[in-house]
């Protein structure tokens, strides 16, 4: 008889180990809790995934984008060949504010995104 998988992870962190370890076996029930469904269960599981799969997406596309215009000024400053030691001096404060900027709004943003989350049921 098969006791379960809890999915904790072995000594080397990188592989996922399917037996249950023995400081779970506390949680153990041999029957499921009224109402369960596996169905159900597989579903949000698979839910849960394509949203994350989404967000790291959406993530990776933000940050691609950005360094690229990133990339693109500090070439252009190294390119330059003005005696300017600091690439805050080349590009101004306006250019230098506008990144941090970005990177401001991005992390309110996904602080909001994590609140809204967490308590659905407050309108912001």
């Amino acid at each position: 008889m098969e006791v379960g998988v809890t999915g904790w992870f072995n000594s080397t962190h990188l592989l996922m180990d399917t037996r249950v370890s023995p400081l779970d076996m506390k949680y153990y029930r041999a029957e499921p809790d009224p109402g369960f469904s596996v169905e159900r269960n597989k579903r949000v599981i698979a839910d849960s995934i394509k949203k994350y799969e989404i967000m790291r997406r959406k993530r990776q596309k933000y940050f691609t984008e950005s360094l690229g215009e990133r990339i693109d000024a500090i070439v252009s400053w190294s390119k330059s060949g003005k005696n300017t030691n600091s690439i805050e001096k080349y590009l101004g404060k306006r250019i230098m504010s506008e990144f941090r900027g970005q990177e401001i709004r991005q992390e309110l943003i996904e602080r909001l995104n994590a609140f809204r989350a967490k308590n659905p049921h407050v309108i912001l």
